[in-house]
């Protein structure tokens, strides 16, 4: 490809043009018309994958019923094994992103605060559990969002980032009667729950009115190839989780499109290379199912075992472990995303130097 000067563009301006032009709709982008699936990065086929995998289970548990009528003991072990094999080692992937510049005391200053995040939000578990949960709430419609967005950028970004970020909100809608005793757990049998259900009502209303508005935008652009991956997303996440068991659902998208799709978003930010991240998160994920085994040790002897079985307490234990880990990890996903996009317009050459043909 060649600039106007004549001088023939490197390697690394040429894949950045090339995704510039994506981003504006050009030549072969995916915000071209469907049918340039030839086009399409990792975060494109892996909304296709994660879609289908979406639409087999809702077809299993329409064909087999009973599959899916799992108690809410079964829930909470699907959510605990699955949440420490797949769901944590995600998180556990900030040690890459924080190594930083390898200096020591870089290390030190960073995991120092990533740290005290982490224990700042259990203290508040423990003082004020009902709080916690809204923040934790808040936390994750906006981690979860961000997510979605920075893989896959498409529409507005704070109401992408809303309305997407809050889809296991639907379950709250058309579960109720099944989410407010988790919520219960969550906070402790003691825990009066009425502000903060009244705090969750007011998020569901902010995300429904998102909702709406995204789904209205994104079908107003539904002949560009990203409006149709975003509608269809939306459609297989809102039909889970106003059908499957709450925690089903939730493990669902926990599992299948966040911590998956962070994985593919780690490849970016970092430059480690797949020994050294698999290293890493192995490490960091024994580490916490240590802390959290500790924890859990902690719980029982605060007297919690007296008034919930063990199983509630594995899930309110989890929780409020993975709630920890939230806070600083959607800081730290969000520095260095930030700095990566940063640096990505920095390397992108300047609109004069592109050529119009590029466009065509």
């Amino acid at each position: 490809m060649m600039s106007f000067s004549g001088k023939r563009r490197s390697p690394m301006e040429v894949q950045l043009l090339e995704g510039a032009m994506r981003a504006m709709g050009g030549k072969n982008g995916v915000n071209g018309k469907p049918g340039d699936f030839l086009n399409w990065n990792m975060y494109e086929w892996h909304i296709v994958g994660a879609n289908c995998f979406t639409l087999g289970l809702l077809a299993l548990s329409s064909a087999c019923p009973n599959l899916m009528e799992l108690s809410t003991r079964t829930q909470m072990l699907l959510v605990v094994l699955s949440g420490a094999f797949f769901g944590m080692p995600h998180g556990a992937l900030d040690g890459v992103l924080l190594w930083g510049d390898g200096r020591l005391f870089t290390i030190v200053t960073v995991f120092s605060a990533y740290i005290a995040l982490a224990a700042g939000m259990i203290t508040l578990w423990l003082v004020l559990p009902s709080v916690a949960l809204v923040v934790f709430l808040l936390c994750a419609v906006f981690h979860f969002g961000e997510g979605d967005h920075e893989a896959f950028p498409v529409g507005m970004q704070w109401l992408d980032t809303l309305a997407r970020g809050g889809m296991f909100l639907i379950s709250f809608y058309c579960k109720w009667g099944e989410v407010l005793p988790i919520l219960q757990i969550l906070v402790g049998p003691a825990t009066d729950l009425t502000g903060a259900v009244a705090a969750i009502q007011l998020l569901q209303v902010v995300h429904f009115i998102s909702f709406v508005a995204c789904v209205g935008y994104h079908c107003y652009r539904i002949d560009e190839a990203r409006s149709l991956l975003l509608i269809v997303e939306l459609s297989c996440l809102f039909s889970a989780f106003a059908i499957l068991p709450p925690l089903v659902g939730l493990t669902l998208y926990y599992n299948v499109y966040h911590s998956s799709r962070h994985y593919l978003r780690v490849t970016e930010l970092s430059d480690a290379s797949a020994q050294s991240s698999l290293a890493a998160a192995v490490g960091f994920t024994a580490l916490a199912l240590v802390l959290i085994g500790i924890f859990f040790a902690f719980e029982q002897a605060r007297g919690l075992s007296g008034t919930l079985t063990d199983l509630d307490l594995m899930l309110r234990v989890g929780i409020i472990a993975v709630s920890a880990m939230t806070a600083p990890h959607m800081v730290v996903v969000h520095h260095v995303s930030e700095g990566f996009q940063k640096k990505k317009q920095l390397a992108l050459p300047t609109p004069t130097n592109l050529l119009a043909s590029d466009f065509v």
